[in-house]
């Protein structure tokens, strides 16, 4: 009767993972619907339970369309130009670009939604809008009418924040540590000069406190012609994206990382190409742009870092991401590919819990292709880790050079794995388990 009950269970049991997995292979890219046509996807925005897609797309709505995650649905009329950003303020979707209609309104390169219809913010912006964000309670815009950051408070501007520096663009902004920063480019400058013809970017710090404008960083290269484009905040710093080669004179390709006070480090050896999104996903961070490799591996235009290893999120997108959000589980991403998806697609990495037992062994990515990262304070050289198949067979078993080994199964099967690491006098450290697609 054992005999029987076995062999039925290896009969039954790999159907059963068959299915299962051509399940997770199918999440973990996907299309979006029928995704954008006529133009590419340059912000999202997750609210009240949906997605906003902005960008320069004419379907499916003129420049903004919103996604419940079945279908896209249009924003009334739309607006009649392209929109670069969006955030959310007092229950209200907020839109910049290049515009000077939003559903029927009058509205120069910002306006509001409500959810049910478009309303102008006063007079609006003289130049294109490209970053929104929120602070002391008011949208902060940057607004050429007022010299500098504007704040609208729901009904009107204030009269704002000011600007101590020459820009061309604002690109990004967040609050980290009660403060305001951003990201912007403008001419490089050599002293008390701005010089003409050069173009560089900016960090720059507004300190409530003081109500003080603070430099952090400039981020030249060897042309002079850079860029800081986007930021966010993980594991208590910031992160700072764009198209540069150094931070502050320090090498850093593309992306730096800073405590608020300082660029404080090169995040690896960066990426091969310009970040233009970040956003953190599942306790990691995620960076697109144009770009075939992060950290020294293949990595097609997006990419993932956790603080001590990058990764490839499968074979990528075939064109350049400008946007990223997070949105029901999935990662979602915006740009200018068609494949995975026309111009939106979503990832998903399906999170199967690292560890059943023991200290903190992180497996990244997981699920993978067969190649991935055993990370853990608590590993020390002359570890291993011994891989088992769901027979319990023992299938491989690899040395573990300290806290963090890159491990790569050449030729494994789908399926999942289990595994345990063991210390250099055979203690148990951890077990757990992962999937290889």
């Amino acid at each position: 009767m054992i005999r029987l009950f076995r062999r039925l269970l290896y009969l039954i049991l790999p159907l059963t993972l068959f299915f299962s997995f051509n399940k997770l292979n199918a999440q973990t890219w996907s299309s979006v619907g029928d995704g954008a046509y006529g133009g590419y996807v340059y912000s999202l925005c997750p609210f009240d339970s949906v997605l906003y897609a902005g960008g320069t797309f004419i379907g499916p709505g003129n420049h903004i369309a919103q996604w419940d995650g079945n279908t896209w649905k249009a924003l009334g009329s739309g607006i009649n130009g392209d929109v670069y950003a969006m955030s959310v303020y007092k229950d209200s979707l907020y839109a910049g670009g290049y515009f000077s209609n939003a559903g029927g309104y009058s509205a120069a390169n910002i306006a509001g939604w409500s959810g049910k219809q478009w309303f102008p913010l006063q007079q609006g912006m003289k130049n294109s809008v490209y970053a929104i964000d929120t602070f002391h309670n008011s949208l902060c815009v940057e607004n050429n009418y007022l010299g500098g950051i504007g704040l609208w408070t729901g009904k009107k501007w204030s009269p704002g924040i000011g600007a101590p520096f020459s820009l061309y663009s604002v690109n990004a902004m967040t609050v980290f540590k009660g403060n305001l920063y951003v990201a912007a480019s403008g001419n490089l400058k050599r002293g008390s000069v701005f010089m003409s013809g050069t173009v560089v970017g900016y960090l720059y710090e507004y300190i409530a406190s003081t109500k003080k404008w603070k430099q952090i960083a400039v981020f030249p290269d060897n042309y002079n012609i850079t860029n800081a484009e986007c930021l966010a905040i993980y594991n208590n710093n910031l992160y700072i994206g764009g198209t540069f080669d150094s931070a502050n004179h320090k090498p850093a390709n593309n992306i730096a990382v800073c405590d608020g006070d300082s660029i404080i480090d090169a995040v690896g050896i960066g990426t091969s190409g310009p970040v233009n999104a970040l956003t953190v996903y599942r306790g990691a961070l995620y960076i697109g742009g144009l770009f075939d490799s992060a950290g020294g591996k293949p990595a097609n235009n997006i990419a993932c870092w956790n603080d001590t290893n990058w990764s490839a999120l499968g074979s990528g997108v075939n064109n350049e991401v400008f946007a990223l959000a997070p949105f029901k589980g999935d990662l979602y991403v915006g740009g200018g590919f068609t494949s995975p998806g026309n111009y939106v697609a979503k990832y998903n990495s399906t999170i199967i819990p690292d560890v059943t037992y023991g200290y903190n062994v992180q497996i990244t990515p997981n699920p993978n292709y067969g190649t991935f990262m055993v990370t853990s304070e608590s590993i020390n050289a002359n570890s291993k880790i011994e891989i088992y198949n769901v027979m319990g067979q023992n299938v491989y078993e690899f040395g573990l050079n300290g806290h963090s080994t890159e491990i790569a199964i050449n030729g494994c099967a789908q399926g999942v794995y289990f595994y345990r690491v063991l210390g250099p006098a055979n203690e148990k450290i951890a077990t757990g388990k992962f999937i290889v697609l």
